[in-house]
């Protein structure tokens, strides 16, 4: 009892300390440990991984399955709608080809006044046979602003068929060589217009006392063809009254007041409205066309760095680029027009020195 009692109260007993030799097997076994479960970790990561390679394979193999597919379809249904389309342009060009030749064939049979736009022959002798038409006016016989207009509705009717040929979808496209024909009998007929027009207006200012208006003594005519755009209207001062400070044409709404230098001046105004343009195609800049804006890269290799600089916003760069371009030549027909702009601004300050 005693014993016991002593040993309660001087607690258990202390371990013994390890040896040497079991502190090492404890290691090798901890060591063990961690490598066979580091071993486990890289085997189960590698299985990951090859499975996860596997499945992009897979999806990879179904990606190409699946576009292939697709570029068959593709190439399938493009040789047929190639085709389709090539048999459609053809049954429209052969639609197009009896079209003009029904219509040739139907122009032929009506023995129609107007030539046809695509025959040059007849074309140019009708021209020929309305430019020399009333060009002079017989001893006594009076203008008739009616038949000109007539004759002018004729050849607006020539020139809508001609641009229904050169623009339109009905009819074959013509050919570059058609094209150009085309475009000079427009041009053509617009000179002829304007020229018939201005011989009546003069026809009618030389016998201006046979046309005046009974109100106001002074030349007054106006013209129009119903259903059309063309309007022709005409005033001359012939009496020179300067209590007649304006005059109008009541059938066209137009009202014109004249400056008190021309009450006593020989005088006339003309108000023409054709459903064309008669002095564009005069201008020698029509049909000028601005050269088209040169590409991001051959500017670059144009201008090296420059660009880069313009395109950056940098202002040496952009100082650099002004001063080149202004040493860039103009075309010749700006320069010609600079020039009479600065020949006439030379002779203003002239005269007003």
């Amino acid at each position: 009892v005693a014993i016991e009692t002593s040993r309660k109260i001087m607690g258990p007993r202390p371990k013994s300390k390890l040896s040497k030799a079991e502190k090492d097997k404890l290691k090798r076994e901890e060591a063990e440990k961690r490598a066979k479960e580091f071993e486990e970790q890289r085997q189960r990561e590698e299985k990951e991984r090859l499975e996860e390679e596997e499945r992009e394979r897979q999806a990879e193999e179904e990606r190409a399955r699946l576009k292939a597919l697709e570029n068959e379809r593709f190439t399938e249904e493009s040789e047929k709608l190639k085709t389709f389309t090539e048999n459609q342009r053809s049954a429209l060009d052969e639609w197009k080809q009896s079209r003009l030749h029904r219509k040739q064939w139907e122009h032929y049979l009506s023995c129609a006044e107007l030539p046809d736009p695509r025959d040059e022959q007849s074309f140019n002798t009708f021209m020929n046979l309305f430019e020399g038409e009333g060009e002079t006016l017989e001893e006594g016989a009076q203008p008739d602003i009616s038949v000109t207009l007539k004759n002018v509705q004729k050849c607006l009717t020539l020139s809508e068929e001609i641009n229904t040929y050169l623009y339109g979808d009905g009819y074959p496209q013509p050919t570059e060589q058609e094209k150009q024909t085309f475009l000079k009998a427009l041009q053509r007929i617009r000179l002829a217009l304007s020229r018939k027009l201005d011989v009546a207006t003069i026809q009618y200012m030389v016998e201006a006392d046979r046309h005046v208006d009974s109100e106001t003594y002074n030349l007054s005519v106006e013209a129009s063809i119903p259903g059309t755009p063309l309007t022709y209207c005409l005033w001359g001062n012939v009496i020179k009254n300067p209590r007649l400070k304006n005059f109008s044409f009541k059938e066209h709404s137009f009202v014109l007041e004249l400056p008190k230098p021309l009450l006593l001046a020989d005088v006339a105004v003309r108000l023409l409205l054709p459903p064309f343009d008669p002095l564009s195609p005069s201008c020698h800049t029509h049909g000028y066309q601005c050269p088209a804006p040169t590409p991001t890269a051959a500017l670059e290799k144009e201008l090296g760095t420059e660009a880069k600089e313009i395109m950056t916003g940098d202002s040496n760069g952009s100082r650099e680029a002004e001063q080149k371009a202004e040493e860039t030549p103009l075309p010749q027909e700006i320069q010609g027009n600079n020039k009479v702009e600065n020949g006439e601004k030379q002779e203003s300050e002239g005269e007003g020195g």
